[in-house]
């Protein structure tokens, strides 16, 4: 007799409580969502409704995103975190509460998702996405969303590399200081790697640093943004709660305009930057990515900057515990 292999599952299916699901038996999309009608259609709205999100991520941009497009109306979520909230994470993280701290992200943001929309499929993977749960993870999904860490650029390229064979877009967003940077990875243009530069020997600095200058050409922060502020050892770097919150406002539109072809979106090598402080939009076409000549000067500059940052760090942190020893 044979037995049948198991099959390993990388997602749960999250569901509310039967308490709290009891609740909502009144509950109905076309009354919860019924004053999006008059900027989107009825058949347009039923067209967000069937449509399946992927997210990647849900910290600061990831958990604003998937409860963003609830309240919009998207009826199935496929959500990635292997990491949990902690207290660190409430400057910024929509999900991250004094009622969630240690539990998962993917799991918590699934949960506020079902808490506006009951009706919503909802599949969390809590550990992550890996060479072995991207294609479960890609499933049946028509839109992707990256909010993955801006230290795990390994996994952010697993999931273009593979969205990218798929056929399916990602759209991408980054609260870079006072601002909001946005692209959209479309199957008819650039993949990411070729449009960052990206190469297999690099490693995980350079990748990254090409990440946020390819993110963000504009390059409307670099007036104020200290270098030292990015910790590449610690994996740290500054942002805002209300940054964040353009994040999801901007780049959901963007996901809906998708679904309802209100107006073509356009896709990479085109960049969009707003900055809330120094009140400057910048769009562009950026041609040949990271290998615009341009470009490649920024990369340079960057680098200097963040050395220049690290060492100043180092000083700051010997002069204090100069300081502690006296």
């Amino acid at each position: 007799m044979h037995t049948q292999e198991q099959v390993p599952s990388f997602y749960k299916i999250v569901s509310l409580p039967s308490s709290t699901s009891s609740s909502f038996q009144n509950y109905t999309t076309s009354e919860a969502f019924c004053r999006n009608i008059g900027l989107v259609s009825i058949e347009e709205q039923r067209k967000i409704e069937s449509t399946r999100v992927a997210v990647a991520g849900c910290g600061g941009a990831g958990a604003g995103y998937a409860s963003t497009l609830a309240r919009c109306g998207i009826g199935s979520f496929h959500l990635a975190d292997h990491d949990t909230y902690e207290l660190v994470n409430f400057n910024r993280q929509q999900t991250a509460t004094i009622h969630t701290v240690g539990r998962n992200k993917a799991i918590a943001t699934g949960e506020v998702v079902l808490s506006i929309n009951p009706h919503a499929h909802v599949k969390a993977f809590d550990q992550g996405i890996d060479e072995k749960s991207i294609d479960d993870f890609l499933e049946g999904v028509h839109v992707v969303m990256d909010a993955i860490d801006l230290f795990a650029p390994r996994t952010r390229r697993l999931l273009y590399q593979h969205a990218y064979k798929k056929g399916i877009p990602v759209f991408t967003a980054g609260p870079i200081g006072w601002s909001c940077a946005w692209e959209i990875f479309l199957p008819t243009g650039p993949s990411f790697d070729e449009f960052c530069g990206f190469t297999d020997d690099m490693n995980d600095e350079e990748l990254i640093i090409r990440h946020i200058v390819s993110t963000a050409p504009g390059g409307t922060h670099l007036k104020y943004m200290k270098p030292k502020s990015i910790d590449f050892s610690n994996h740290a770097a500054p942002s805002l709660g209300s940054t964040c919150t353009m994040l999801h406002g901007m780049l959901s539109n963007e996901v809906l305009i998708y679904i309802t072809k209100r107006r073509e979106v356009k896709g990479v090598p085109y960049y969009f930057q707003f900055d809330s402080l120094t009140l400057q939009f910048k769009q562009g076409y950026l041609r040949w990515g990271n290998a615009n000549p341009i470009q490649r000067i920024k990369i340079w500059y960057v680098k200097r900057l963040l050395e220049k940052g690290k060492k100043e760090r180092e000083a700051e942190k010997k002069a204090l515990e100069l300081q502690q020893t006296k």
